[in-house]
């Protein structure tokens, strides 16, 4: 389930962004920060 609850943000996201996302924007609707990333 929370694989799906995870897809479904970044759907919803995409959905109401007028063009690609970048890899910040996606991080941050996935609930990543920027220390997370290495």
């Amino acid at each position: 389930m929370d694989e799906i609850a995870l897809y479904a943000e970044v759907l919803t996201a995409v959905a109401i962004s007028e063009r690609p996302l970048t890899l910040v924007e996606l991080d941050n609707a996935l609930g990543l920060s920027a220390s997370a990333i290495c």
